[in-house]
């Protein structure tokens, strides 16, 4: 007879005294206990409680002793955890034999049933604490009466209980048994031959567990125990866990958390758990249908199935939530990202570039963040669509916006929009957002981001739902498939789509809905990615979620930024303005210190050839020589991490890296240039060259040439011509004589010859000439940018420097060359811009791009010069050359040389002076455009005949560049020469933006009059 068949023992109080007494030595009060096909009682005897277990007389003696040995291994491992202890009886036994009963005595656990008492997610937590560590502790315990495949309870077998579904009364409820058993037969009996299996407890239900407060004390019943799958020991409890609770979310993740926290599963077994769970709550509902079916009378019949109703309820809210969800949900709880595809995606998507989304460029055009928590402006609206519609339209124009961005993963406590963002599994509503918004002032077009294929279509007329959604998929490469959503679409536009359809990116691929169409909203974007459609395959894809599962859905629906490529301020509120930063400013900074473009920016980041401001708006570049490898660069800031983390000491110590370096840089320099100094910044670099020319002549005056720039110490600020002759200035020192601009465009001799060369550089010879007649001797040093920089970007003549550099040798002097804004290849074509000229200088200085704007320079001269300053007096500065500036040096040069960027500045250089060229047959303003490679400009002149210059029309391209993204800068004598000098980075795609938002700025101001 099998022993759900066979009656329950009955013993009297007074018999089960006399067992107690008779095999154990025990004696005291009796209690009955509730139990199904055992008879079992409560023994007090003082402050000793035990329980007496006498088993069915059907039950096997084997399956008897296999509970005992269960309890004896636990007890052996982890002595702490709350299980019953065996008591040995009398001749040392643990087993008595009475009648055809086998009789035990444990131990009574104190507590509360778990199923009648209050409960807390701590209480769920210590829960799965305490079953992981049960688990843990039954690791290795084999038993060969364990094995018990053909056991009813057993969830290995749950496909055994499917022909019960016939026994259930309710066409919905076997509609919803039959759901389950489809998923378990197609998704999850096919996974479980790979699974581990193990001795597990198998009903943790919610009357077989003891608490106190929030603490698990005790684990009764051991009579289901049996080898099965690993995974079920916390399935089983889970699937009674989520009964007759309104929070599914917090009590599951408890339970999960708390148990793999003690004991890990593997990927594959949490992706099953739910269904498990499920299973198990169907066998139940299988298994008491079938007893009911049999059932002697109504009354009976009841009481087998009692607990059905809240199994089918849970069951259905499982349904609802869905099963592939809450699969994901156990992966998170469990330890790992919710989806296996998370970081594959994010391998694969890292450094991506979409095609265009609109018609605008989301990256340069300006734009607001938008604040959708309870009580921020405009929310009052969100229930009133034109109004609302009209709200965003404001926002934008008091922010001179093109959109607004709406934040994924925001919570939109605003958001109180009825049953649609109820949810399924916990009291609270949806409201955090999971994808990216763009704010429009009406419907525009949407282009597809990347090559793809139409996946679902589907239109939602619910109020505040999407409207029409369009889902893509797609593939980068070797990286797993995704999908795109879009939506609030109008739904005529994606007419000419059908599911399996091919798109190109930068297809045109829908248009924005108007308010009646698309949910209600005032017309935006919701782009989103999915790594998974889940159980959503019409389309209708969730937007929004609970707070309580944003862990989950973010690994499903990662961050569109991930495809977008906005800067994370771009997401950031801030309270911090302009004005706030320039009043602060004032306070604490000298105001000699000026500040960029009439409107002015707040920057944030840098990357490549571009800044960023604070909300994320990108600006192209085009002006900052300094970063000359690009804002940023990976390889330089790795070297300077590496470095600093390793060792930053000065240069009185050994180190190779100074020595490496600086043998690099005169291996790019001809002879005798062969001796090395570092410095901190190029007016550093350009006082050292004067100290040296001074020392080795003898002699103090420098000739410099008019308009130059050399640096801001008391020394270089008297040869720059620039400064003292300038706002502010004292005009020309005594120590400095100035040697003709020889600017071939506004100068006196207007060609790129050598005649005019010579005909400047005769201005040197008046100099030396003056300044023998009137000093009696000639100059120490003949200083010159390579490429006049602060001149307005001026090429000098052929053999200017050739002729200018012999009449200073002849007088006696040295020859310094200016390379701070011209050198490290820059130009292109050389190395040094000096090198475009044909010449070789006693000394050369160049600044901070040496380091990509860390403060670094140097100074190159010859062993004789060199030598001749060791008179003695050490001459030593603390922090050049020191082992970070070093490695940044070098990380700098390996730029330059690996990536190319000589090439690359001559092809972009000339493309770019190409297309100004070309715009002078349309805008007259602009007299000459000059440069070598990326050191380039445009002289505007209100005639070309007269060559009258125009600094009021440079300054207005420059400021409307500015409005469009683009950094530019003028210089020159009158500032009307347009200076364009980027990271060394730039390219060809970056200059067709820079040519084409050039010419609209042009566009503008000859539309606008000048």
């Amino acid at each position: 007879m099998e022993v759900f068949e066979s009656a329950p023992p009955s013993y009297s109080e007074q018999e089960l005294l006399d067992i107690a007494k008779t095999y154990f030595n025990k004696t005291g009060k009796i209690k009955p206990l509730v139990s199904e096909r055992d008879q079992n009682a409560r023994l007090i005897d003082g402050d000793d409680e035990y329980v007496i277990k006498v088993a069915n007389s059907a039950e096997d003696d084997n399956l008897v002793e296999f509970q005992n040995a269960v309890l004896n291994h636990v007890a052996a491992l982890d002595p702490e955890l709350a299980i019953p202890k065996v008591i040995i009886g009398k001749d040392g036994c643990q087993i008595f034999k009475h009648n055809d009963n086998n009789i035990r005595l444990i131990t009574f656990l104190k507590g509360d049933i778990f199923g009648d008492a209050p409960k807390s997610s701590l209480l769920y937590e210590n829960l799965g604490k305490f079953l992981g560590r049960f688990s843990t502790a039954m690791q290795g315990f084999g038993h060969p009466h364990s094995h018990q495949p053909d056991f009813l309870w057993n969830l290995d077998n749950a496909i055994f209980t499917k022909q019960y579904i016939a026994d259930i009364e309710k066409s919905d409820d076997k509609e919803l048994v039959e759901y389950f058993y489809d998923r378990y037969e197609k998704l999850v009996v096919p996974r479980l031959e790979r699974m581990r299996s193990c001795v597990i407890h198998s009903d943790a239900n919610t009357y077989n567990l003891v608490v106190q407060g929030d603490e698990i004390s005790g684990l009764i019943d051991f009579g289901d125990m049996l080898f099965a799958k690993q995974v079920n020991e916390l399935a089983i409890a889970l699937g009674y866990a989520v009964l007759d609770v309104d929070d599914i979310f917090a009590v599951s993740k408890a339970l999960i958390s708390g148990y793999t926290g003690e004991f890990p599963l593997s990927e594959d077994e949490l992706e099953v758990l739910f269904d498990l769970a499920a299973m198990r709550l169907i066998m139940s509902v299988c298994i008491s249908s079938n007893r009911a079916s049999a059932a002697s009378d109504e009354k009976h019949r009841e009481y087998l199935t009692i607990t059905q109703a809240p199994a089918f309820k849970a069951l259905r809210k499982l349904r609802k939530i869905g099963m592939s969800f809450l699969n994901a949900f156990a992966r998170k709880a469990g330890g790992y990202d919710a989806h296996r595809n998370l970081t594959p995606l994010k391998t694969s998507l890292d450094g991506i570039k979409i095609s265009k989304m609109f018609d605008f460029d989301i990256y340069s055009e300006p734009r607001v963040l938008f604040d959708n928590a309870a009580g921020a402006p405009g929310t009052e609206h969100i229930l009133n669509p034109e109004k609302h519609s009209n709200w965003v339209t404001n926002l934008l124009d008091e922010n001179e916006a093109r959109y607004g961005l709406g934040n994924y993963g925001e919570n939109r406590t605003s958001f109180t929009l009825g049953v649609g963002f109820k949810s399924h599994g916990s009291p609270p509503d949806r409201t955090v957002h999971m994808a990216v918004d763009f704010w429009l002032r009406a419907p525009e077009k949407i282009y597809a981001p990347l090559d793809g294929v139409v996946q679902a279509i589907a239109s939602n007329d619910d109020p505040f739902d999407y409207g029409t959604v369009l889902i893509l998929s797609h593939q980068v490469d070797e990286g797993p498939e995704f999908y795109t959503l879009y939506g609030h679409l109008e739904k005529a536009s994606v007419k000419k789509l059908n599911i399996g359809d091919t798109v190109a990116a930068g297809d045109h691929i829908a248009t924005l809905g108007e308010i009646h169409e698309n949910g209600g909203w005032t017309p935006h974007l919701h782009f989103q990615i999915l790594l998974d459609l889940l159980d959503y395959e019409d389309g209708n894809f969730p937007g929004i979620c609970e707070v309580a599962t944003w862990s989950t859905w973010s690994d499903i629906c990662p961050d569109p930024n991930l495809l977008l490529g906005f800067i994370p301020e771009s997401f950031e509120h801030s309270d911090l303005t302009i004005n706030d930063m320039l009043e602060s400013r004032k306070q604490v900074l000298a105001p000699s210190l000026s500040v960029a473009y009439k409107k002015h920016i707040h920057m944030v980041r840098g990357k490549g050839p571009y800044l960023y401001d604070n909300t994320g708006r990108a600006f192209l570049d085009c002006v900052n020589n300094i970063t000359h490898v690009g804002h940023c660069n990976p390889h330089v800031v790795n070297a300077i991490q590496t470095q600093a983390a390793r060792l930053n000491t000065n240069s009185r110590y050994l180190y190779d890296g100074i020595n490496k370096l600086a043998a690099r840089i005169i291996d790019s320099m001809p002879d005798p240039l062969s001796v090395m100094f570092f410095v901190n910044s190029g007016s550093e670099a350009n006082e050292l060259a004067l100290r040296l020319a001074r020392h080795y002549t003898g002699r103090k005056t420098t000739v410099a040439v008019d308009w130059g720039y050399h640096g801001n110490t008391n020394a270089t600020v008297a040869i720059s011509a620039y400064k003292f002759n300038r706002k502010g200035g004292n005009g020309c020192p005594p120590e400095t004589r100035l040697a003709e601009f020889p600017c071939p465009y506004q100068g006196r001799f207007n060609n790129y010859s050598d005649e005019s060369g010579k005909a400047y550089a005769a201005s040197v010879d008046e100099q030396i000439a003056d300044l023998i007649k009137t000093t009696g001797e000639g100059p120490a040093a003949f200083i010159a940018e390579s490429i006049a920089g602060v001149g307005g970007q001026v090429i000098y003549p052929d053999g200017y420097l050739k002729a200018a550099y012999e009449k200073i040798r002849a007088s006696g002097g040295l020859c310094i060359a200016d390379e701070v804004q011209t050198g490290l290849g820059r130009t292109g074509e050389q190395m040094w811009a000096y090198q475009l000229q044909g010449v070789v200088p006693d000394i050369v200085s160049f600044g901070k791009p040496f380091g990509n704007g860390h403060p670094m320079a140097a100074v190159v001269t010859t062993r004789e010069i060199a030598d001749k300053f060791a008179n003695g007096m050490e001459y030593f500065n603390s922090f050049g050359g020191n082992p970070v500036s070093c490695a940044i040096g070098m990380a700098v040069l390996d730029e330059v040389e690996n990536n190319g960027l000589r090439g690359k500045a001559i092809i972009t250089g000339n493309y770019i002076m190409d297309g100004m060229r070309d715009m002078m047959d349309r805008y007259d303003l602009i007299g000459q455009v000059r440069g070598k490679g990326m050191f380039f400009g445009a002289e505007l002149v209100k005639d070309r005949g007269t060559k009258e210059v125009a600094p009021e029309e440079a300054s207005r391209i420059v400021q409307y560049l500015r409005e469009d993204a683009v950094l530019f800068s003028t210089d020159g004598p009158y500032d009307n020469v347009l200076k364009g000098k980027p990271p060394m980075v730039f390219g060809l795609p970056e200059a067709e933006i820079f040519i084409d938002k050039l010419e609209k700025a042009f566009k503008r101001l000859y539309k606008e009059g000048f």
